[in-house]
């Protein structure tokens, strides 16, 4: 297969854009249903509002892994991923500008209900777009070299998407408001999915070597089959059970970062998008760094390294105003500042990790299934968004999340890191080396 041409990769990667971009601006949900107080009026508790969330998650996940085998199954004449790309970004649009239109504005179990059904199909529609967009990165990037720079393309792309999602979202809250911010967000993420879909050419039905056996199509898998195995695939369960309490920890800041910064630093929620946007400048200048790294030590390596670095990071939340006599919001934007290190391994390195499982996978199957490894990813990924917002939605709520009592949102970062901690201990049984190495 010939390589792809810079402007390729750049369209290919600039999808990430719209996927961190639409995911990022999520994390203003729980503080639109549940605001600390001030001119907002709060339309849920805030632990429905997790409930509502960790539902979504619940839901999402039954329909990852067959998102993922259903693309995997699939054939056209335009492949088997861009269909889904194609057809399901409008409807992701719409499900996430309707998040932010509740149907009462005061506190209603109506509003529970709305929630609950829109975030889920929001991220039914969210995994129809990015499985199929994330499994054609084995197919387009043959070997770890250029699978680590496409991750790279995409992990950069993902800073953009992240520091709009931060800094913009947050502009367009205070100027226009909640949901003209979710239209503005939202149709740039529609324009950023389409991109890929007129980079890249799919191999289309009968190209691939895997869908033949004798001049005739391959069988597929079905999904029971497909599933099982899936999880007999060790380097896999190692890695997923690793990533899980990453992007937990991850997440968990994210979503507590608009009180931490309001009501711990003192700043305004304007500021919320600036304040964070220095952790992504500093995994800006960590990227080169990382790719070092994995070239040199393999993914494995670095990915521990990230996720040590992280657990770090986060137990220092919990001492931010008991650094020494350093103004408060300078040892939060110290701490914040910091969190960039490791975020810059988890945006590069996981995709790059699971293209190399899917060619093990296949060495032991015969099958290409990188829909089904991304969707269980998936699962993975949407698993610990639901499970952070349960997470820091109790602590806020059984601590404090206000001013005068903080203690909630100091012990975020902390219980978080406890996790993470976990994580590394799982993933230190995954055994693949880079290829190539």
């Amino acid at each position: 297969m010939s390589k792809l041409t810079l402007a390729q990769k750049l369209m290919y990667g600039s999808g990430y854009l719209g996927i961190m971009l639409i995911n990022t601006s999520l994390m203003w949900a729980m503080y639109f249903y549940a605001p600390p107080g001030g001119s907002l009026k709060p339309l849920l508790p805030i632990k429905l509002f997790g409930l509502a969330m960790l539902g979504g998650r619940i839901f999402d996940a039954l329909t990852d892994s067959l998102v993922g085998h259903w693309s995997d199954r699939t054939r056209t004449r335009w492949g088997r991923r861009i269909p889904f790309i194609v057809f399901a970004s409008l409807p992701l649009f719409i499900s996430f500008v309707l998040i932010w239109m509740p149907p009462s504005k005061e506190l209603s179990i109506l509003n529970f209900v709305w929630a609950a059904c829109i975030i889920s199909l929001f991220f039914f529609f969210f995994t129809c777009v990015i499985v199929p967009y994330l499994a054609l990165l084995p197919e387009i990037a043959e070997g770890s070299r250029e699978r680590i720079n496409l991750s790279a393309l995409q992990g950069l792309f993902s800073i953009v998407g992240l520091g709009i999602g931060m800094i913009g979202s947050s502009f367009l809250i205070g100027w226009k408001g909640f949901r003209w911010m979710s239209v503005i967000v939202g149709l740039v993420a529609l324009i950023s999915f389409y991109l890929p879909v007129i980079a890249v050419r799919e191999k289309s039905r009968g190209d691939r070597r895997e869908d033949l056996v004798g001049g005739r199509e391959s069988p597929a898998l079905k999904l029971k089959e497909a599933l099982v195995e899936t999880f007999r695939n060790k380097p896999f369960l190692s890695f997923i059970a690793g990533s899980l309490f990453f992007w937990f920890g991850f997440y968990t800041i994210l979503a507590n970062a608009p009180y931490l910064v309001t009501e711990v630093m003192g700043r305004d929620l304007s500021e919320v998008g600036k304040i964070l946007g220095v952790s992504l400048l500093v995994a800006a200048v960590f990227f080169p760094f990382m790719i070092r790294l994995s070239r040199k030590k393999g993914k494995r390596f670095a990915f521990l390294f990230s996720m040590s670095l992280f657990a770090i990071v986060l137990s220092l939340v919990g001492l931010i105003g008991r650094l020494g006599p350093v103004p408060i919001f300078y040892q939060g934007m110290v701490v914040i500042g910091l969190a960039g290190a490791p975020i810059a391994g988890l945006l590069i390195l996981p995709h790059a990790i699971i293209a190399d499982i899917t060619d093990y996978d296949e060495k032991r199957t015969g099958c290409r299934r990188e829909g089904m490894y991304f969707g269980i990813y998936g699962i993975v990924l949407k698993s610990a968004i639901g499970l952070s917002s349960v997470f820091v939605g109790f602590l806020l709520h059984h601590f404090g999340y206000t001013q005068a009592n903080p203690l909630g949102i100091l012990l975020c970062g902390p219980l978080a890191a406890v996790f993470i901690l976990l994580g590394i201990f799982l993933f230190l049984r995954y055994p693949l080396t880079d290829p190539g190495r």
